[in-house]
């Protein structure tokens, strides 16, 4: 399985705010279902921010953004210790940060998968 970047429609937030929106869910059920379906895949939780504040603020924002969506996919049953979650600040745009709606687009979360090496069981 490959490594893939999904960047989860939805989980945009509000500016300064790391709660979760309701239209999360569904995207989230998504990563719920698939973390089920794959024992061995490692969840990596990405939070990002706009540009708008200090960058330490925008920094302590994506980890607890990340957290958020740690918390909701641990709520609803993906092992806690599957899911690694970082925080990147303001520092990998996808949007025009002059814009709202560029600033918009810049305040999400992202999760990228990993296969967990599962050794060979009889082999010397």
């Amino acid at each position: 399985m490959e490594a893939k970047t999904v960047r989860i429609k939805g989980t945009n937030f509000s500016n300064g705010d790391a709660r979760l929106k309701k239209s999360a869910s569904l995207q989230l059920d998504g990563v719920v279902e698939f973390a089920n379906a794959y024992p061995n895949v490692t969840l990596e939780v990405y939070g990002h921010t706009s540009s708008v504040g200090t960058e330490k603020l925008n920094l302590n924002l994506s980890v607890r953004r990340a957290e958020s969506v740690k918390a909701y996919l641990v709520k609803h049953g993906v092992a806690p210790d599957r899911i690694i979650t970082k925080g990147i600040g303001s520092a990998e745009p996808i949007g025009d940060n002059n814009t709202k709606t560029g600033q918009a687009l810049n305040r999400r979360v992202e999760i990228r998968s990993t296969v967990t090496q599962v050794e060979a069981l009889g082999e010397n």
